[in-house]
């Protein structure tokens, strides 16, 4: 990896493997976790010396979910924590993965603090992703929303690319979903 400083947004849909990911990511780099405060309100970070990851990750759904109430107060969190010494900065909250205004701000912001912005796209199995929502809901699914997710995943990175922000797309197939940790490691290697 270079020496180059990174904001890594995992984007996918419920079941897709994304708090799977980071929870294998924390795990395998001994991240900590740090309760911090932003505007009054705690927020779980897991870091190390080199690391951040945001959000918590003691149940099968981590990340900002339930931890954040905004798009306004997550900006102000990732400006805060790009002031740390840290060189990568990882997350995943499924309420903004298809917001392109979004991601536009935080590239915004990453440009101002030295840091580059990769959106990441999780492409799995259709079917997977449903068995695995399944799975973990034990009630009916709402595959129209699901459906709403991914379509604006790939709309948001098309019109990022038009920007010249490119998200990288990473399939996963079925096997991999028992050990994941190394694909925030391969992509780390790759930039």
């Amino acid at each position: 990896m270079s020496d180059k400083r990174f904001l890594i947004q995992l984007k996918g849909a419920s079941g897709s493997g994304k708090s799977t990911i980071v929870s294998q990511f924390i795990n395998n780099h001994n991240l900590i976790p740090e309760d911090i405060y932003i505007n009054n309100k705690k927020v779980v970070i897991n870091k190390s010396n080199e690391f951040i990851v945001i959000g918590r990750y003691t149940t099968t759904c981590g990340g900002c979910d339930g931890q954040i109430p905004n798009i306004q107060f997550m900006l102000d969190l990732f400006e805060q924590l790009m002031n740390g010494k840290q060189r990568v900065i990882i997350f995943e909250w499924m309420f903004v993965s298809g917001l392109y205004s979004f991601s536009l701000k935080l590239n915004d912001i990453c440009e101002s603090a030295g840091f580059n912005y990769i959106p990441v796209c999780l492409k799995i199995r259709y079917e997977t992703l449903l068995n695995r929502v399944l799975m973990r809901t034990k009630k009916d699914i709402n595959i129209d929303y699901i459906d709403k997710k991914i379509n604006d995943i790939y709309r948001t990175s098309n019109k990022l690319a038009r920007n010249k922000i490119y998200s990288k797309f990473i399939k996963i197939d079925d096997v991999q979903f028992e050990k994941m940790d190394f694909l925030i490691d391969s992509l780390l290697e790759e930039l």
